[in-house]
């Protein structure tokens, strides 16, 4: 059976986390061009050139301190691009990465597959007057939008 694209560029970013070397939580993350090209992909870990993590800098409460998130590395890493790009991410975005997906006006739809702990990035996103969709995705590829809490049969194709 044929996977829908969202499916497609979710797999990616699930590939992708698969190179994070962070103890607590791997995270991968894709940008997507309207046309169906992919602009960037990140993973989270540490900064360029610095050691892997040993799991010694997370804190008691389990926040890594030296991991850059995946949502920060793909929209850094990605080249300038004037239209439309819809990021895949494999954890739904924590409140710092909201606001910088919010920076970046080309975004305009984020996927997710699992939701983090804390649901504040997700309101951050819903309660702007960014016009960020926001999608959560199941592992057969269906699609809910958060707003609305409604499936969606025939998302916005990106």
């Amino acid at each position: 059976m044929r996977i829908n694209r969202h499916q497609c560029w979710m797999g990616i970013a699930q590939l992708m986390s698969l190179r994070s070397t962070c103890y607590r939580r791997s995270v991968g993350a894709v940008l997507v061009t309207a046309d169906n090209n992919i602009l960037s992909v990140a993973y989270n870990g540490p900064p360029k050139g610095a050691p892997h993590c040993g799991g010694l800098q997370c804190t008691e409460e389990g926040i890594c301190t030296r991991s850059i998130h995946a949502e920060v590395n793909v929209i850094e890493r990605a080249p300038l691009h004037d239209g439309p790009l819809t990021m895949y991410v494999t954890e739904s975005p924590c409140p710092d990465c909201a606001w910088r997906i919010l920076r970046c006006p080309n975004i305009h739809a984020v996927y997710y597959t699992h939701e983090y702990r804390d649901r504040t990035g997700i309101q951050i996103l819903l309660n702007n007057k960014s016009k960020i969709k926001v999608y959560a995705m199941t592992a057969a590829g269906l699609v809910k939008d958060v707003a609305t809490q409604e499936m969606v049969h025939d998302p916005p194709p990106s």
